[in-house]
């Protein structure tokens, strides 16, 4: 079973009480992140930096969200103190930015498997 604190656990409430989630063990967390994408990852590094634990939800199996699975080669120009990357680089450079925090990875946790396109 998934433990949220806080206010993340207040998100994950119903009329009928908590949601119940596919986990066989406890696990506590401070923050449930929705999406494991640039942002996703950014927001793993500022928990890591405020010391609280953050579970991670993706419909993707790996992180990097759309940026890695759709267009990893495309060039971007908005992202602070790179005047361009391209997008599998920022995933790797995010990714490495938020190894040292343990969060819970949970792929395909909240969607269904990944579309194919054809």
């Amino acid at each position: 079973m998934l433990v949220l604190n806080g206010a993340a656990a207040s998100l994950f409430k119903t009329k009928r009480g908590s949601v119940p989630a596919p986990l066989a063990e406890t696990h506590n967390y401070d923050v449930a992140i929705i999406g494991a994408g640039p942002v996703g990852l950014f927001a793993v590094f500022e928990c890591g930096m405020l010391d609280m634990r953050c579970a991670v939800f993706d419909a993707l199996p790996q992180p990097g969200g759309q940026c890695a699975a759709l267009y990893p080669e495309k060039p971007i120009y908005d992202i602070p103190g790179y005047p361009r990357i391209d997008a599998v680089e920022l995933v790797e450079r995010l990714s490495e930015q938020a190894a040292p925090v343990r969060a819970g990875f949970l792929p395909r946790a909240c969607g269904h498997p990944p579309r194919t396109r054809g």
